[in-house]
């Protein structure tokens, strides 16, 4: 949550807000919007690239998965429960192969939030 266009932490205080209101809090976290280089599977993404993938690159191929777990668990461990999470891909297939790296990731998701749907 560095890169925020806020002079505080935007998340924290609007899943404080909900709680004090007594209500619950759901993320829709999209990966679409990333400009990373290490994202150009996805087809939005200014570095897009058709032939990339973890068979091609496999180093680079992995390099999407922990930044991308690292977010998510932040957003899933720090702002209390959740009662749903969205995982949105935009209609972009995932890269061949990353089925179970997004299976790992929805496991470690549900260790945080065993309570949260999505």
């Amino acid at each position: 949550m560095i890169d925020t266009p806020f002079d505080c932490h935007g998340i924290a205080g609007l899943a404080a807000a909900f709680r004090n209101k007594g209500l619950g809090s759901t993320i829709h976290f999209s990966h679409n919007d990333w400009n990373v280089y290490r994202f150009r599977w996805d087809l939005n993404n200014r570095f897009c690239d058709p032939k990339y993938s973890q068979k091609t690159s496999p180093i680079d191929g992995q390099g999407w998965i922990e930044p991308h777990r690292k977010q998510l668990q932040e957003l899933a461990g720090n702002y209390g429960p959740l009662m749903w999470m969205s995982l949105d891909t935009g209609g972009i297939p995932l890269p061949k192969g990353s089925f179970y790296d997004i299976l790992e990731t929805v496991k470690r998701l549900h260790m945080l939030q065993p309570e949260c749907q999505g």
